[in-house]
């Protein structure tokens, strides 16, 4: 497991990162039995802004993409609160200081690699049309040129 923090501090505001990342065992549980299915990534965020006047604490944990979410009031929320553009800016500059910091090993870039391509071979599929040359549905997985619909 690799981690990294980066502590900052504004006039107001005292801003804590930790990046946690590390590649386990995905083990599947059927009905008892447990299941080998690879590998996969964890990659998380902690974020911790600790105000000084008021020692009030937001804390947020995630993605990196999951850390922010637009508010209506035209700020961000994270975590309890809404902050500034400003702030985001500068927590979201860490969060790519952090990322750039710890390097990702060749174990995690194959199986993210790997991911993708799944991801990509379903798309592929998705375009495919709904009845092959000969005839196949593959909505329903048969010859029935398209009655299920009916």
């Amino acid at each position: 497991m690799a981690t990294a923090t980066r502590i900052q501090e504004t006039e107001r505001v005292k801003i804590e990162i930790t990046l946690w990342r590390e590649v386990t065992d995905k083990i599947g549980d059927a009905d008892g039995y447990k299941i080998d299915l690879g590998r996969e990534v964890h990659e998380s965020y902690d974020v911790r802004l600790t105000g000084k006047a008021t020692g009030k604490v937001i804390t947020a944990y995630g993605k990196a993409d999951q850390l922010f979410y637009k508010a209506m009031s035209g700020g961000y929320r994270i975590g309890n609160a809404i902050v500034n553009q400003d702030m985001r800016d500068l927590v979201m500059g860490m969060v790519a200081e952090l990322d750039a910091e710890i390097s990702k090993t060749k174990e995690q870039v194959k199986i993210e690699t790997a991911e993708e391509a799944r991801i990509a071979a379903i798309d592929v599929a998705k375009d495919e049309p709904a009845h092959g040359d000969n005839g196949y549905y593959r909505k329903c997985h048969s010859y029935c040129y398209g009655d299920c619909e009916a």
